[in-house]
């Protein structure tokens, strides 16, 4: 999981460098041909609570809170779950709790 967690950063970083940072919003926010959902629903639907605090931290810095609200914490996959429902699913106390507090803050 802490590999996951250095992808991320190095993405992050990489796109602040480089001026890529639409791609890299694409990039976690669209979905992915090979799987289904974002980068914030594989990471709650595996529940690697670590890449969604540093995917949370990049979200405030560059989102705007309809964005968040949207794009993250009530967007849909293509079987109508939000990623509260996926990290319910395999019973992920830790990252269900997570996102709660978050939506409460925004």
């Amino acid at each position: 999981m802490e590999d996951n967690v250095n992808i991320v950063e190095f993405l992050l970083d990489i796109a602040k460098a480089t001026g890529l940072e639409e791609a890299i919003n694409h990039m976690l926010l669209g979905k992915v041909k090979w799987r289904i959902g974002t980068a914030w629903d594989q990471a709650a639907d595996r529940g690697y609570i670590m890449v969604l605090q540093k995917l949370w931290k990049w979200a405030e810095e560059k989102l705007t809170t309809d964005r968040i609200r949207n794009e993250i914490l009530f967007r849909t996959d293509s079987y109508g779950r939000t990623i509260l429902h996926m990290a319910e699913k395999w019973s992920k106390l830790d990252i269900m709790q997570e996102m709660w507090d978050r939506a409460q803050e925004i």
